[in-house]
């Protein structure tokens, strides 16, 4: 670690905030006492992994493991309009433009204890992979796991990492059929996920026809 000094910085820093993390903001907030550049330079010195993050996160969690806890799972794109296509910048779909962008599509899964602590535990990037697409002739890229694949990990990690919490939280994106049986049925857990229209109205058909019970 060369610069512990901006180490501490930055982890207390993703440890408070709720807002998008950045070397700019960070240094705003430190009323340019340390400048973007310093922290950048930091950033760039070392590759950050989902592991970095649960190794700063830890003492945190562990102070505060309780079954009152709630683990929350976000997606959001970084837009990237003018990089090239590349293993992790490609075109997502953005359900706040309803279009898809260009950019990095981030995961990350945040424990929230009963007094309002948001700590980050985990967060994933998803990757891409070349592939040679015969139809187009060309060579293209294709994900490699995807947001409900990488969730489904992130939960189990947390799971195997002893946390303790009653509830998953995500939004509408996770609520498909295969998160929900995974985390009921195999992590034998409880989640709330919203759900679409059309899925709730084919429940209430499916309840009135007797075929199914609450």
């Amino acid at each position: 670690m060369k610069d512990p000094y901006i180490f501490e910085l930055l982890r207390n820093f993703i440890l408070v905030s709720n807002d998008y993390i950045n070397a700019t903001t960070l240094s705003l907030v430190l009323d340019r006492k340390i400048s973007h550049d310093r922290i950048t330079r930091f950033l760039n010195q070392e590759e950050l992994s989902y592991k970095q993050v649960w190794k700063w996160a830890k003492p945190y969690v562990k102070k505060i493991n309780e079954r009152n806890a709630v683990l929350i799972v976000d997606d959001t794109i970084i837009e990237k309009p003018y990089s090239s296509e590349n293993s992790i910048v490609g075109y997502y779909w953005s359900s706040t433009k309803n279009r898809t962008v260009k950019g990095i599509q981030m995961l990350s899964l945040t424990y929230l204890g009963k007094h309002n602590q948001h700590i980050p535990i985990d967060v994933r990037i998803v990757e891409r992979e070349k592939y040679f697409d015969e139809k187009k002739g060309k060579e293209c890229y294709k994900i490699i796991k995807n947001k409900n694949e990488l969730f489904r990990e992130m939960v189990l990690g947390a799971i195997q990492k002893n946390l303790l919490f009653s509830f998953i939280l995500g939004d509408i994106w996770f609520g498909s059929s295969q998160n929900m049986n995974y985390t009921k049925k195999k992590l034998k857990r409880n989640f709330i996920f919203p759900l679409q229209r059309d899925r709730l109205e084919r429940k209430e058909d499916f309840m009135q026809n007797g075929n199914g019970h609450e």
